[in-house]
Protein backbone atom coordinates (compact mmCIF):
# COMPACT_ATOMS: atom_id res chain seq x y z
CA UNK A 1 0.00 0.00 0.00
CA UNK A 2 2.88 2.64 0.67
CA UNK A 3 4.17 1.98 -2.65
CA UNK A 4 0.88 3.03 -4.21
CA UNK A 5 0.69 5.85 -1.69
CA UNK A 6 4.31 7.15 -3.27
CA UNK A 7 2.82 7.01 -6.41
CA UNK A 8 -0.08 8.96 -6.10
CA UNK A 9 1.81 11.35 -3.98
CA UNK A 10 4.30 12.05 -7.28
CA UNK A 11 1.09 12.50 -9.44
CA UNK A 12 -0.23 14.96 -7.72
CA UNK A 13 3.35 16.85 -7.43
CA UNK A 14 3.91 16.48 -11.42
CA UNK A 15 0.74 18.35 -12.08
CA UNK A 16 0.59 20.62 -8.84
CA UNK A 17 4.60 22.17 -9.96
CA UNK A 18 2.96 23.55 -13.22
CA UNK A 19 0.62 25.61 -11.53
CA UNK A 20 2.27 27.60 -9.87
CA UNK A 21 1.44 29.49 -6.80
CA UNK A 22 -2.11 27.68 -6.89
CA UNK A 23 -0.57 23.87 -6.64
CA UNK A 24 0.91 25.33 -3.12
CA UNK A 25 -1.29 23.22 -1.20
CA UNK A 26 -1.09 20.24 -3.29
CA UNK A 27 2.36 20.28 -3.73
CA UNK A 28 2.29 20.45 0.23
CA UNK A 29 0.07 17.34 0.54
CA UNK A 30 1.67 15.13 -2.24
CA UNK A 31 5.21 15.55 -0.69
CA UNK A 32 3.59 14.61 2.93
CA UNK A 33 1.83 11.67 2.00
CA UNK A 34 4.83 10.64 0.08
CA UNK A 35 7.28 11.11 3.34
CA UNK A 36 4.45 9.40 5.43
CA UNK A 37 4.94 6.51 3.35
CA UNK A 38 8.47 6.54 2.90
CA UNK A 39 8.46 6.18 6.65
CA UNK A 40 5.97 3.03 6.50
CA UNK A 41 7.90 1.36 4.10
CA UNK A 42 11.22 1.86 6.40
CA UNK A 43 8.87 0.75 9.23
CA UNK A 44 7.77 -2.63 7.46
CA UNK A 45 11.58 -3.23 6.06
CA UNK A 46 13.00 -2.82 9.47
CA UNK A 47 10.66 -4.65 11.79
CA UNK A 48 9.32 -6.93 9.00
CA UNK A 49 5.88 -7.17 10.70
CA UNK A 50 2.53 -5.77 8.95
CA UNK A 51 1.49 -2.49 9.88
CA UNK A 52 -2.10 -2.43 9.14
CA UNK A 53 -3.65 -4.68 10.99
CA UNK A 54 -7.35 -6.19 10.37
CA UNK A 55 -8.74 -8.28 13.11
CA UNK A 56 -10.95 -6.76 14.86
CA UNK A 57 -12.08 -4.40 12.13
CA UNK A 58 -16.38 -3.61 12.10
CA UNK A 59 -17.18 -4.14 8.00
CA UNK A 60 -20.16 -3.07 8.73
CA UNK A 61 -19.38 0.53 10.73
CA UNK A 62 -16.74 1.17 8.20
CA UNK A 63 -19.19 0.79 5.27
CA UNK A 64 -21.36 3.26 6.76
CA UNK A 65 -18.62 5.55 6.96
CA UNK A 66 -18.02 5.41 3.84
CA UNK A 67 -21.46 5.96 2.81
CA UNK A 68 -21.34 8.66 4.93
CA UNK A 69 -18.64 10.30 3.21
CA UNK A 70 -19.81 9.93 -0.25
CA UNK A 71 -23.21 11.63 1.09
CA UNK A 72 -21.28 14.47 2.13
CA UNK A 73 -19.88 14.89 -1.06
CA UNK A 74 -23.35 14.77 -2.76
CA UNK A 75 -24.68 17.44 -0.22
CA UNK A 76 -21.75 19.39 -0.25
CA UNK A 77 -22.56 21.46 -2.74
CA UNK A 78 -26.14 21.50 -2.29
CA UNK A 79 -26.48 22.61 1.41
CA UNK A 80 -23.09 24.34 2.00
CA UNK A 81 -19.84 23.58 3.49
CA UNK A 82 -20.40 24.55 7.37
CA UNK A 83 -23.84 22.62 7.37
CA UNK A 84 -22.62 19.06 5.57
CA UNK A 85 -19.16 19.11 7.43
CA UNK A 86 -21.16 20.04 10.51
CA UNK A 87 -23.70 17.04 10.01
CA UNK A 88 -20.94 15.15 8.77
CA UNK A 89 -19.05 15.35 11.93
CA UNK A 90 -21.75 15.18 14.68
CA UNK A 91 -23.18 11.70 12.72
CA UNK A 92 -19.44 10.11 12.83
CA UNK A 93 -18.91 11.08 16.75
CA UNK A 94 -22.39 9.92 17.10
CA UNK A 95 -22.12 6.77 15.12
CA UNK A 96 -18.69 5.89 17.36
CA UNK A 97 -20.71 5.83 20.23
CA UNK A 98 -20.03 8.47 22.12
CA UNK A 99 -24.13 9.98 23.29
CA UNK A 100 -23.39 13.18 25.17
CA UNK A 101 -25.05 15.82 22.72
CA UNK A 102 -24.14 19.00 23.93
CA UNK A 103 -20.45 17.74 23.45
CA UNK A 104 -21.11 16.30 19.69
CA UNK A 105 -22.95 19.70 18.73
CA UNK A 106 -19.86 21.70 20.04
CA UNK A 107 -17.49 19.55 18.68
CA UNK A 108 -18.94 18.83 14.97
CA UNK A 109 -19.66 23.08 15.20
CA UNK A 110 -16.00 23.99 16.09
CA UNK A 111 -14.54 21.60 13.46
CA UNK A 112 -16.89 22.95 10.63
CA UNK A 113 -15.81 26.54 12.36
CA UNK A 114 -12.22 25.53 12.52
CA UNK A 115 -11.68 24.01 8.79
CA UNK A 116 -13.60 27.05 7.33
CA UNK A 117 -11.26 29.43 8.79
CA UNK A 118 -8.10 27.11 7.63
CA UNK A 119 -9.75 26.46 3.95
CA UNK A 120 -12.15 29.54 3.58
CA UNK A 121 -10.20 32.41 5.13
CA UNK A 122 -6.50 31.60 5.66
CA UNK A 123 -5.72 29.58 2.16
CA UNK A 124 -8.45 31.38 0.45
CA UNK A 125 -10.11 27.91 -1.13
CA UNK A 126 -12.93 28.85 -2.37
CA UNK A 127 -15.99 26.96 -0.66
CA UNK A 128 -20.13 26.14 -1.39
CA UNK A 129 -21.03 28.58 1.26
CA UNK A 130 -24.88 28.22 0.20
CA UNK A 131 -26.41 29.77 2.99
CA UNK A 132 -23.89 32.39 4.17
CA UNK A 133 -23.30 34.13 0.29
Amino acid sequence: MPVVFIAMAVVFIVQAIPMGSEGTFPLMCGILQAAVAVYLIGKILVKREVVLKTDGLNVKKAALTVVALILYVLVLDKIGYCLSTFLLVAFIIWFLGYRNYKIILLCAALTAAATYVIFGVLLNVPLPMLIFE
